[in-house]
């Protein structure tokens, strides 16, 4: 049973000229020096060798890795994947060693948070993270404590967390143990405030970053901050010359203060020209170099060109306020256009371009800050110093199971928005729970009346609106490879609201469906059919009207009369239109008996979450039927 323990943290047979650090029996900070370009605790090489070495017992020849420079060679981009393109991480870096070593060790974030395969249905049989122990004599108190914790962030979803699922985690500000309950612990962004590296101690760092960063971005964004510009005489002749690169291009370059005037180490470089728009990449690190350095490889991240970073946003965020405004009457009343396009900031930086010109104004008043040391723990011992001063909790946990060193941070005081959030409302609501499990039985599920009514509720329409591809296999939590599989989600819920005789949801699944382009004659004729449709345009058997036909084919013009006609076809009976879809939609019931078992990207993660579980007993739960 684990105890607390008021132990300082100071490494054994050094005096370390800092003030002693309470912590955790099993949560030691020990000296980290930066022996890398004073940038990380090893090299690219040895992080890359660490991390094969771990993954070469599992499943190392899974793995598949690709690279991507900018468009001036000055950044890499990489990805690393695991059987499927969806469940892997980016990294990225000034070199390809650095780019690779940053996707690795993201990787093994992900992987030992188990937060790898979010991309699958919690409606599938996946592992947990076995809850520690409470002692008896203190159940109470962080039953208390939690439900409490749980008023102060306003969480939507489990407002009396239940003490069967609680984790232990340490508290940084004064080293006692905190119990925290698995609903807190696991929310939409978990990733913000994991962290990976080569020592416990530069991984904290990484993830007080994250915390920041995020924090900083989405209190800037939702109060349209006009904050300082940071002079470039503040930084390095390296770094200069990457601003000064894209500036060349011809774009407009910003670099802005996001501290918020406590000291946060937290900057925003912004780029694009008043005509394009503007896109925003905040970065955070000890020191102000490297967070603009973060800035920009996050920016290329992806996509390696300047132009087509903004012209991408600005595609992605015009069809989302199309989709939006289609579909207003069922979203309203569960958020608003901006509290959308502000979360969505938070998880993909991609804002309306021509919404950030605030981002370009500026205020007075920069204060210059510096954290960076040539050690990690010193830089810690800073900013544990610049949370205790502005009052932010802080608890951690080490989640290095699989032997490299991974941390998680949770801050009430950094991450609470994240409990009051629409996705948190939609992610963990039993509506979408139900919605996929129906999903994953296959069409004759699908044409159940209670899947009509989910089509209908906002926390279905959000998880519909949140998929980047919209695809089918995206929309049941079983995303596959192949163009088998590829199948647009609006397109396919059109076709669903059209079999149950819902003309007023078909028109709006497959507006939302016209906002993705289609090129292709059919789907143009499709879209335009539905939409001139009348609100009751079957005969008493059930039938397209052949009135109805007539007017259709007098009105529908660009196309040529034998797409028409068969446009036609598929319409003239509801009943009939999900038909073919029975080998997109394959049941899942169980791997043994499943007809596409050989070619399924789950069955194939399936094996690896099994083989992890079974090498690290004790640690997992099997959750078989959730």
């Amino acid at each position: 049973m684990r105890r607390r323990s008021n132990d300082t943290c100071t490494p054994e047979g050094q005096d370390s000229g800092i003030a002693p650090r309470p912590r955790c029996s099993d949560f030691v900070l020990h000296r980290s020096p930066k022996a890398y370009l004073s940038y990380k605790s090893g090299s690219p090489e040895e992080t890359l060798r660490t991390i094969q070495d771990v993954l070469r017992p599992y499943f190392f020849p899974d793995i598949v890795v690709s690279l991507q420079p900018n468009e001036f060679g000055s950044t890499w981009f990489c990805r690393v994947s695991l059987v499927h393109g969806s469940v892997g991480q980016n990294g990225k870096g000034m070199t390809i060693p650095l780019a690779l070593a940053s996707g690795f060790a993201e990787f093994m974030e992900r992987l030992q948070a188990l937060y790898l395969w979010r991309n699958y249905s919690p409606a599938l049989p996946h592992l947990e993270m076995t809850p520690d122990v409470i002692p008896e004599n203190e159940r109470t108190q962080w039953n208390t404590f939690n439900a409490a914790l749980a008023r102060e962030m306003h969480d939507r979803i489990v407002p009396q967390p239940s003490l069967d699922g609680m984790y232990e985690f340490h508290d940084l500000m004064n080293g006692t143990v905190v119990y925290l309950a698995r609903s807190l612990v696991y929310t939409p962004f978990l990733t913000t405030g994991t962290a990976a590296g080569n020592t416990r101690e530069e991984a904290l760092v990484q993830a007080l970053c994250e915390l920041f960063e995020r924090y900083a971005a989405r209190t800037v964004l939702r109060n349209r901050m006009v904050v300082p510009s940071i002079p470039w005489n503040f930084l390095s002749p390296s770094v200069r010359e990457m601003l000064h690169q894209i500036q060349e291009a011809g774009f407009e370059v910003y670099v802005k203060d996001f501290s918020l005037g406590i000291g946060l180490p937290v900057v925003c470089v912004v780029v694009g020209t008043p005509e394009a728009g503007y896109h925003a990449r905040p970065g955070s690190a000890p020191g102000i170099n490297r967070a603009v350095e973060r800035c920009i490889l996050e920016y290329y991240q992806g996509i390696p060109s300047t132009a087509a970073k903004i012209s991408a946003v600005r595609e992605a965020t015009d069809r989302i306020k199309h989709i939006m405004s289609t579909l207003s009457s069922h979203l309203d009343v569960l958020f608003s256009l901006d509290e959308f396009l502000t979360v969505n900031f938070l998880n993909a930086y991609d804002f309306p371009p021509d919404e950030l010109e605030f981002l370009t104004k500026d205020a007075p008043g920069v204060a210059p800050w510096d954290y960076e040391r040539e050690d990690f723990y010193e830089e810690i011992d800073l900013l544990l110093g610049l949370c205790r001063k502005n009052e932010i909790r802080l608890y951690a946990r080490d989640l290095g199971w699989m032997g490299f060193p991974t941390v998680q941070l949770l801050s009430p005081d950094l991450k609470g928005h994240e409990y009051d959030s629409i996705e948190r409302l939609s992610l963990h609501s039993q509506t979408l729970m139900q919605f996929q499990k129906l999903l994953l039985r296959g069409i004759s599920c699908v044409k159940s009346p209670e899947f009509s009514e989910l089509l209908h509720t906002p926390e279905v329409m959000y998880h519909c609106l949140v998929h980047n591809p919209p695809l089918v296999d995206r929309l049941r939590g079983l995303p596959q490879d192949g163009s088998f599989w590829v199948m647009n989600s609006w397109y396919f819920l059109g076709l669903v609201a059209y079999y149950h005789q819902d003309i007023d949801l078909a028109k709006c699944f497959f507006e939302c469906y016209r906002a993705f382009n289609p090129q292709d004659e059919y789907s143009l004729c499709l879209i335009q059919a539905i939409a001139l449709l009348p609100s009751e345009p079957w005969n008493e058997r059930g039938l397209l009207k052949e009135e109805v036909a007539a007017s259709l084919r007098e009105r529908l013009h660009g196309v040529s009369q034998s797409t028409v006609e068969e446009v036609l076809m598929d319409l003239q009976d509801p009943k009939a239109v999900l038909d073919i879809l029975d080998q997109v939609v394959v049941p899942c019931d169980t791997c043994d008996t499943c007809a596409i078992a050989s070619e399924c990207s789950y069955g194939r993660v399936l094996s690896v979450m099994k083989k992890i579980g079974d090498s690290f007993p004790g640690i997992f739960t099997w959750e078989s039927q959730p």
